[in-house]
């Protein structure tokens, strides 16, 4: 990239060109930082996906409630961890992400399955 300009001396209108400093670097060293660069985002990038979908296991996870609710939660969002609700907050948070489910024309949750996960969430609520 050449950058044009002016000379600085009034009298003279004299166009000076100047390179870019990139230029002057050997090419080998501009494509390797431009590489290191790249590698450096896409490893933050990867660091970051991992933070995101690593978190404490579920109790119980083999089980028949643990598995309707990773199934049906974590079709919306991350499964929480049942310890970040008390007992009696679950029965809320359950309703509340009913009403969202049906914003959202999710399939609804049957009598059966709610009360299964409420259960299971309030066992092992904090």
């Amino acid at each position: 990239m050449n950058v044009y300009f002016l000379s600085k001396t009034p009298s003279l209108s004299v166009v000076s060109r100047y390179s870019c400093p990139l230029h002057s670097l050997p090419r080998v060293f501009v494509w390797c930082l431009k590489v290191t660069v790249r590698l450096l985002i896409v490893a933050v990038a990867m660091l970051l996906a991992g933070c995101a979908t690593t978190g404490t296991p579920i109790p119980l996870p083999q089980s028949q409630a643990a598995l309707l609710f990773a199934d049906k939660c974590g079709e919306c969002h991350a499964v929480p961890h049942p310890a970040r609700h008390s007992a009696d907050e679950w029965p809320h948070y359950v309703a509340l992400m009913e009403r969202r489910m049906a914003e959202r024309n999710v399939t609804a949750l049957s009598d059966a399955e709610r009360q299964l996960i409420v259960r299971y969430l309030s066992e092992h609520g904090r």
